[in-house]
């Protein structure tokens, strides 16, 4: 063995319950600690295979420094003998394994092939682990000599009843399994082994061929791991076609290679149950991980309900310690990435007060100036004539005398149709303008909300448009709190400008040098005042919601209404004793919805992401167990989630309003019985106990779920007839950004 170098130095690091010597660059120690399945599955399976025989006879081929052998005698004792070839784990193998006295150890110092093999091969050695791989003219080749597993069991005849064989040679597994055929059929050992499907390939070798041997010699089944040490599923090893879709899977980036456990039919009286213990002890090993994972995570909580606590303190505090400001800073400093937002509202504030002081002064000044224009005005002439006057009408005209009270009621009358008048002009509509439109232009520019853009909800509208125009995408952040987007290059060479729920101040709509403004609002994102809209008199407007649509017409807004259905695809109906219910808002929380079951027996599952600035409110420990209830945190990918929602019967619609509702609608469109607030836009779509359910949130009481599956079934085909319409009805859309 060459010296250990500075870069690369002999190291002892701890793996299990004992210390061992690698290099420093070997990659075990941090797998080992990183992933809580990594390199213990064969610890297990041995302790099961010595309870079953009464002896462990361990045969581990590629044993590199040993850590194989090390980490199953922390468990169980037995004979093992170690199979490597490269010099320089020798040493390193030798050293670690000394240390064993309860256990018989025994070193093959050799590679282990199919007898074809000699000296035109060389070693790669990466991260700890060796590859043998062809070499080239002036590469320094391998001296030593390959032999076989059948060879080397003739000369350890010990071994020749092994009961576990364990191969780890990075793509020699083929040509080991060739070479040991003999051994594996006489001794019907449980195998073990690394398949890795490219190295084969690699080598010449048909991937396949590893299971068309076992099925040859009698290993119907076997136990697939991913590298992590994660059972996968178990596979009959004549099925060619699953296997080469778990190929398949192997993508240098979450799975990396397979390990594989397999045991002999004869033996199934003896391991039988291997694979379900194998499965059982790794679900066990996951509910320890999740639970301590759990337990940080709470404890992080912990952690961050102190820092806030600390914060509210010196937000109390900072109003009358401003001679302190500079110690505060600091601890403001310290806490900026939790404290950043409210230091922001802070410095508003003081600007804000500055500002109010400044007016205050002026304000101060300008009563002072009033108290002395009353002063001349009640020192005036004027004021004293009109004193007189008011005396002469009280003379006049007697305060209960029948002629005031009559006028009096006339002047009441006169008030009353003047603010007729006014409200009937408001009704009134404008009259419009003909728009100046370029029709030639096939030019126009989208403006949405930046959100959308991850999610994808409006991914069908600007799609759709892209099929008739040169679509311009803008991305509006204002909503963050940065400006809006600068839409001054607009000019008449455009056709018009589209707003989908973000819309600019009257400053910015000044600077579009195009008279075409279509403005598509979702209902729980405008106000929906008079005075609000009639500042936007001059916009086309598109709106999914009817309410809206119908308040806007009244109020003479130029406006149409199209109803949006998402395509509807298989009938999934899901388990009707079971729920979805996303908490987003504080006020639809679990003690809403459990008035609207009574006493149903149902299965519930909660998704605890909350909106911002929402707060979560937990069910009782009793509730949690009279409804089995379940809860996530988070979903990787939005197919996770509905993969979920496939499987419940009913949907419970998460917020108070909509601007379309994708989410209800897209889970009506497989058939859920689907529960939502009696408001636009779900009320829009549901009509109560027909196609689904609504309810009063001020008031909610039990909902008859006895024809949920009429509902269901109701629901489905109302999506289905709906998204017909919605097909033949969104031309509308263009003739509407066409007209004038």
């Amino acid at each position: 063995m060459g010296k250990a170098t500075e870069k690369d130095p002999i190291v002892r690091r701890r793996v299990g319950k004992k210390e061992l010597r690698m290099r420093a660059s070997h990659m075990l120690p941090f797998y080992y600690r990183q992933f809580s399945f990594y390199d213990r599955a064969l610890q297990r399976i041995c302790e099961k295979i010595n309870d079953a025989d009464g002896y462990l006879k361990f045969i581990d081929i590629g044993a590199n420094i040993g850590d194989t052998v090390s980490l199953i005698t922390d468990k169980v004792n037995g004979s093992f003998l170690c199979v490597e070839g490269d010099n320089e784990y020798l040493p390193l193998l030798k050293k670690n394994l000394s240390k064993i006295k309860d256990s018989k150890i025994f070193i093959e110092e050799s590679y282990c092939s199919d007898g074809d093999r000699d000296s035109n091969l060389m070693v790669e050695r990466i991260d700890g682990t060796a590859k043998i791989t062809s070499g080239k003219e002036n590469d320094e080749m391998l001296k030593e000599k390959f032999t076989t597993l059948d060879d080397i069991i003739k000369k350890r005849p010990l071994f020749n009843k092994a009961n576990v064989l364990k191969i780890d040679t990075d793509g020699f597994e083929i040509s080991i399994l060739k070479g040991g055929k003999k051994f594996i059929r006489a001794a019907k050992p449980v195998l073990f082994f690394e398949f890795t499907p490219e190295l084969y390939i690699k080598n010449n070798q048909d991937p396949l061929f590893v299971f068309d041997f076992l099925n040859r010699n009698d290993y119907p089944i076997a136990l697939i791991y991913d590298n992590f040490g994660r059972p996968l599923e178990i596979v009959n090893t004549a099925d060619k076609k699953r296997i080469k879709e778990l190929m398949e899977l192997i993508d240098n980036n979450k799975i990396y290679y397979y390990d594989v456990l397999a045991y002999h039919h004869s033996k199934e009286n003896k391991y039988g149950k291997l694979f379900e213990r194998e499965l059982l002890a790794c679900f066990s090993l996951a509910k320890n991980e999740f639970e301590s994972a759990k337990k940080k995570l709470d404890s992080i909580r912990r952690f961050l309900d102190s820092i806030k606590t600390k914060f509210d303190l010196t937000k109390a505090k900072l109003g009358s310690m401003e001679s302190c400001m500079k110690s505060v800073k600091s601890k403001v400093y310290l806490l900026k990435k939790e404290l950043n937002t409210s230091k922001t509202e802070l410095e508003a504030t003081k600007e804000e007060l500055i500002q109010t002081q400044m007016e205050l002064g002026k304000t101060k000044k300008n009563l002072f100036s009033a108290g002395k224009e009353i002063e001349k005005i009640h020192n005036s002439r004027e004021w004293k004539t009109a004193l007189a006057m008011r005396r002469m009408v009280k003379r006049a005209i007697p305060i209960d005398s029948f002629r005031r009270k009559a006028l009096v009621g006339s002047w009441g009358a006169v008030k009353r149709s003047l603010r007729l008048a006014r409200d009937i002009k408001h009704k009134l509509p404008k009259p419009k303008q003909r728009r100046k439109i370029n029709l030639q232009s096939k030019k126009i520019v989208y403006v949405g909300h930046s959100y959308h853009d991850k999610t994808k909800s409006t991914a069908f509208l600007i799609d759709y448009l892209k099929k008739f125009y040169d679509v311009k995408v803008i991305l509006d952040d204002s909503w963050q709190g940065k400006p809006f987007s600068d839409l001054s290059f607009v000019d008449e060479s455009y056709l018009g400008v589209i707003f989908f729920q973000a819309l600019p101040d009257k400053e910015t709509l000044g600077k579009i040098k195009n008279e075409n403004l279509i403005f598509f609002p979702m209902y729980d994102g405008v106000p929906h005042t008079y005075e609000f809209w009639n500042n936007y008199r001059n916009l086309k407007v598109i709106n999914f919601s009817r309410t809206l649509h119908e308040k806007l017409v009244k109020w003479g807004l130029d406006s149409i209404y199209l109803q949006y259905f998402p395509e509807v695809r298989e009938f999934l109906p899901g388990n009707k004793n079971e729920v979805f219910f996303w908490q987003r808002l504080t006020r639809i929380n679990i003690r809403t919805i459990l008035k609207l079951f009574g006493k149903r027996d149902l299965k519930i599952h909660i998704h605890k992401a909350v909106d911002p600035g929402q707060e979560f409110i937990e069910p009782s420990k009793k509730d949690e167990k009279k409804f089995s209830i379940t809860y996530s945190d988070w979903f990787k990918t939005r197919e996770e989630m509905w993969d979920l929602i496939k499987q419940k019967g009913i949907y419970i619609a998460p917020r108070e309003f909509e601007g379309i509702g994708m989410s209800f609608l897209e889970a009506m469109a497989m058939g859920k019985a689907v529960i939502a607030v009696d408001n636009p836009t779900m009320n829009e779509y549901i009509e109560n106990g027909k196609n689904g359910y609504l309810y009063d949130l001020s008031n909610p009481q039990k909902i008859d779920l006895s024809n949920i599956g009429q509902i269901q079934k109701n629901a489905y085909e109302f999506m289905h007839a709906g998204y017909k319409k919605w097909m033949k009805d969104k031309h509308k859309i263009v003739e509407f950004l066409n007209k004038y």
